[in-house]
Order: structure tokens, then sequence, then C-alpha cells
């Protein structure tokens, strides 16, 4: 009898319970969890895709302690080269170690150069560049130009520069690193036959009245280019430090990519 009232008593316990109690604690039994309705997977071409955002034109950057002049476009391309130069953040920016970036890119249509121009003459004195970019096997047709430019009509009617400029110039065999006071004459150039050490680069300018002094060395203070010249140097009148990274001849980089260069530093002590 005592097992009959048992068995009964679990009948009606699974009835109630089915009707949504448990008999020993009297909880409603959860109700069925619906039927989850997913969002359909994304597709690869439903997916949101970051667009970067589009460069900046600047007319004027400060960096390393001075303001420069971003060179920008003129419409049609021009020397040297002829180049198209270009203004955005896609040839010239600082980035946040303070290097100044420069490149030559492909814009879609055109190849795409970079210059910056100090905005003030600076006088004899001590003009040095570091380049953190390790030159040696750079392409052949880019030009990295360190320099001092006197574009103004005190500049004895022609333009006044001594530059350090690291170039082939689209030769395989040309030196890849030439020192040159203009305008041009005897004993006014020399040619570096190699680089072979490693960046950074420091380059130096020497300018003092009658000599312009030229000295590039390695990562380990090495010597990779010393030359002075005395003949037919100019004085600085309205001359200004320049920095350019662009394409000999306006000819696209042999390897057809982007081509960037890093300098890490520029600064002058007046003598």
């Amino acid at each position: 009898m005592r097992r009959l009232k048992t068995v009964a008593l679990g009948v009606l316990g699974l009835i109630v319970g089915l009707s949504g109690f448990t008999f020993a604690h009297g909880h409603s039994t959860p109700p069925l969890r619906p039927t989850a309705t997913r969002a359909p997977k994304p597709t690869t071409a439903s997916r949101a895709v970051p667009t970067p955002p589009p460069p900046i034109v600047q007319s004027v950057i400060n960096w390393s302690g001075y303001q420069w002049d971003v060179r920008g476009p003129g419409g049609n391309p021009s020397a040297p080269g002829p180049n198209y130069w270009d203004d955005s953040t896609n040839a010239v920016s600082v980035d946040n170690a303070g290097n100044l970036k420069l490149n030559v890119w492909y814009d879609g249509s055109r190849w795409r150069t970079a210059e910056v121009d100090e905005a003030q003459p600076l006088g004899y004195g001590t003009y040095k560049w570091v380049v953190g970019t390790n030159l040696a096997g750079q392409d052949l047709w880019t030009v990295l130009g360190l320099f001092t430019y006197d574009g103004s009509a005190t500049a004895n009617a022609v333009h006044s520069e001594n530059d350090i400029e690291f170039s082939r110039w689209g030769a395989p065999a040309a030196s890849p690193l030439t020192f040159t006071v203009i305008p041009g004459g005897s004993g006014q150039r020399r040619f570096v036959p190699n680089v072979g050490a490693d960046a950074p680069y420091t380059c130096t300018l020497v300018w003092r009245p009658g000599s312009v002094r030229f000295t590039v060395t390695g990562a380990g203070g090495e010597t990779i280019g010393d030359f002075t010249s005395t003949a037919g140097v100019q004085s600085p009148n309205n001359a200004i430090p320049v920095i350019n990274w662009y394409l000999s001849e306006g000819h696209a980089p042999q390897t057809d990519a982007r081509q960037s260069v890093t300098i890490k530093s520029f600064s002058f002590t007046p003598n």
C-alpha cells in the first residue's frame, strides 16, 4: 500500500512537473528557449573596410628646429628632372620620432617627388644632414639632394649651389655620390666611387669665404667622401638649405615601386 501510494505520488509529481511546476520546490520550469535568429555572415564585399585618411596638403612644415617650405605642384613638370612635385603627406611627412620622410610615389597617372626648402638664409657656417636610409643600393633613377641654393638675382645672374647628391643618374657604372659647386667650373666637382658604409650617414657642408668642404661619413664614423673646393665659390647671399628626393630625367624608378628616404636631422652652426 505504501508502495502504491509512493507510485501514485510519483505519477502525480510527474504530471504537475510537466504542467510547469516542480513538486518539491514550487519554482516555475523555465520556458523553452526561443530559437535564435542569427544575422547572416557578412561576405567579403559587405565587410566594412576602413578608408585611409586623405593626404593633407601642406605648404610649410616645422622640422628639426627649422621651418621648411614644401614644394608644391606647378601643373607642369619642372626641374630638376623634370618632375611632378607633391606637397601632400604622401610625399613629405614627419613621423612620431621626428624623422623627415620623403617619398617618390605613383599617383595612378604619374610619379610624384618631394622637396623642402628651409625658409631663411643662414649664411656661412656648417650645414649638417643625417640620413637614416641605407643608400648603397638605392634605385638607379632616384636622387637625394642635400644642398644650399640661391636662385635670387644676387647670385651673379645664375643660381648658386653647393651640392651633396646621392644618385647613379640611371647608369649602373656611375659613381653613387657627387659633390658639386655651381656655377660649374674646373675643380668644382668630385665623384665618390662607392657608398659602402652603413647608414646613418652624416653629410656635412662647411662654407667659408672662398671655400666649401664636403664630407660624408658612415655609421661608424668612417669617411665615405671628403672634398674641398676653392674655385669660384660664391658668397651665401640668399642661399638656403634644401632637401629633395626626385627622379633623374623624370624617369620612373627601375624597380617601378615607391621609393622612400628618411632624414633624421638637420643642423646649422654659424662660423
